[in-house]
């Protein structure tokens, strides 16, 4: 069985789905978590840890009409029997310009989220995991194959060999990798550009 869990648009209520070999059933709904966080005219990214027991989600929001930027990261446990969230704890990346990319790493103990110019991880097992927080890597600058089109950081995605893909904002050649997340701070061995599709998507 796999859950599906969603966030009702400006309110902190969660909607989630059971998908069964005979059917979905739901939804049923909770009321778990940040209320303005999900309020957003930007985007950001939700996750499960490889094991299905801690849930990320994180959000970033423009405030008026100005380029000021605020982010929200929540993480919770999660009940795979139940499908109950519970343990909420949240905090904000002061850094919040364009916050929309988060993973777990593959054992669960780290993790990382980013903005478009920075990656931070977090150790999970720390007593308190706001302050774990370490900084990775600043984004190298770099356009490909040209201007406008930014190496920025984006959506993540742990893939089968227990490396995280980064995306790139926009229509770019190329992908980031973390090729040891299970490591602390700088032994994950994040390189940037490492993965190279050829030409533009």
């Amino acid at each position: 069985d796999w859950w599906l869990t969603v966030h009702e648009y400006g309110s902190n209520r969660v909607y989630k789905f059971l998908i069964t070999p005979n059917g979905i059933d739901g939804p049923y709904s909770q009321w778990i978590g940040s209320k303005m966080g999900y309020f957003s005219d930007w985007g950001g990214q939700t996750v499960f840890s490889e094991d299905g027991n801690r849930l990320v989600n994180i959000l970033a929001w423009v405030v008026g009409d100005s380029l000021n930027w605020e982010g929200s990261i929540d993480l919770f446990d999660f009940d795979r029997c139940t499908g109950e969230l519970s343990n909420w704890i949240n905090w904000n990346l002061i850094d919040s310009f364009g916050i929309d990319g988060c993973s777990f790493s593959h054992s669960g103990q780290y993790l990382y989220v980013s903005n478009f110019y920075s990656l931070y991880q977090y150790d999970i097992n720390a007593y308190d995991i706001k302050l774990s927080e370490k900084f990775i890597a600043e984004w190298d600058s770099t356009y490909a194959p040209a201007p406008p089109f930014a190496t920025w950081f984006c959506l993540h995605q742990l893939g089968p060999d227990g490396k995280i893909y980064i995306s790139t904002y926009s229509s770019t050649s190329y992908m980031h990798v973390i090729h040891a997340p299970d490591k602390s701070g700088d032994s994950c061995n994040f390189v940037q550009k490492r993965f190279y599709f050829g030409a533009p998507l």
